[in-house]
């Protein structure tokens, strides 16, 4: 997780990243979900609909939103 993070985060290495994803990468369920939503706003600041789109289809908010008061 911390490679995928470090792709999108540090080196935008959008396309790399979703190789990564695409090829059976996992997100980890036991990361606490605002890790799991970091990654996601770091895919949408860097502008990349199509990363957010792969995210939310493997689950990177949806323990987030259930956490909601």
């Amino acid at each position: 997780m911390e490679e995928l993070f470090r792709l999108v985060r540090d080196e935008n290495d959008i396309d790399k990243a979703l190789s990564m994803i695409c090829s059976g990468y996992i997100l980890e369920p036991s990361y606490k979900s605002e890790y799991n939503c970091s990654l996601l706003f770091h895919a949408v600041y860097r502008k990349s609909l199509v990363l957010v789109k792969t995210l939310v289809e493997q689950g990177a908010i949806k323990q987030y939103l259930f956490e909601l008061p």
